[in-house]
């Protein structure tokens, strides 16, 4: 906002509040807060006049918005209201933050996207965390009036504004180089890649038995899921406790059959694929090569197809 010059800096914990036209009217049609006329304004930003208040005076201006916007009986009104309401709120918990803000060694990031980082602090805050700017900052004498263009010290694309005359904060856009979102992108997507391979990698069972245990765990599995033992939440039908007995016995009996089967085990396939998990793994992240080559070692007792 612009601000005329201020003859004192008034307490840090200062409310300033513009009232609008539409809300400066309603307050004379309702003799309410006298003090609030645009005439008494401390500043100006186009129409709207800007005052100081405390703490205490905003609580009470917010309590009013409140019911005005609930009571209001028209949409212009109750728009003006909403937009006022939002203002305090804001404001008020600016100005009961803004003490410890102003104080603080960096400035308070606001936002951060995989496009851009929002940061809002004083000069001093911003050049902390490397924000730079030859020459005369937003609103200093030979400076731009509003906002300048710059960068941060990595190099990223900055936009610096002027926020506050009074209390000497920017505003600061970070803009993230469509490049480095890419490079994040790709980070990521690798190491979704890397963690499906080691998790299928070790889930690879070592031995006859171990794939029967594989297939035995997943029998038991489906017979959990697809046999109603207990009452549905979706219909009302249910087998009665003796057909369950009945399923899981047969149940039972599969699963003495896969323990009994005969397993064909095709080991050049088997290490093909261990091959396979070990090079996605090693094309996401090659510190993995070494704990790889241990897991995909070949064991003689596997190789016959027995149990290791």
């Amino acid at each position: 906002m612009t601000e005329k010059a201020v003859l004192q800096t008034p307490h840090v914990e200062t409310v300033i509040l513009g009232i609008s036209v539409t809300i400066e009217r309603d307050y004379i049609q309702r003799g309410v807060f006298p003090a609030l006329r645009n005439q008494n304004a401390v500043s100006w930003s186009g129409s709207t006049g800007f005052h100081h208040l405390t703490i205490d005076e905003a609580e009470a201006l917010l309590e009013d918005a409140r019911a005005c916007r609930e009571s209001a009986v028209n949409g212009g009104t109750t728009n003006a209201y909403s937009s006022h309401v939002r203002a305090l709120e804001n404001t008020i918990k600016e100005a009961r933050t803004r003490k410890a803000t102003l104080e603080a060694k960096e400035p308070v990031c606001e936002s951060k996207s995989e496009y851009s980082e929002h940061w809002h602090g004083t000069k001093e805050q911003l050049l902390a965390i490397g924000i730079c700017l030859d020459g005369p900052w937003p609103g200093e004498p030979g400076g731009k009036l509003r906002w300048a263009k710059t960068t941060d010290k990595r190099g990223y694309p900055v936009s610096l504004s002027r926020y506050s005359a009074t209390w000497g904060t920017y505003r600061v856009r970070i803009e993230i180089p469509q490049e480095e979102r890419r490079g994040k992108e790709d980070e990521e997507q690798r190491a979704k890649k890397r963690h499906e391979a080691q998790r299928s990698l070790k889930g690879m069972p070592s031995s006859s038995d171990g794939f029967r245990r594989d297939l035995v765990k997943s029998i038991r599995h489906m017979l959990q899921c697809f046999i109603p033992a207990k009452p549905s939440e979706w219909h009302g039908y249910a087998l009665d406790d003796e057909s369950v007995t009945a399923i899981l016995v047969s149940g039972d009996a599969v699963v003495e059959a896969i323990m009994a089967a005969k397993v064909n085990f095709d080991a050049k396939r088997h290490q093909e694929i261990a091959l396979g998990y070990k090079k996605a793994i090693a094309e996401a992240d090659n510190a993995f090569q070494d704990k790889l080559s241990l897991l995909t070692k070949p064991n003689a007792k596997i190789l016959e197809g027995e149990i290791s």
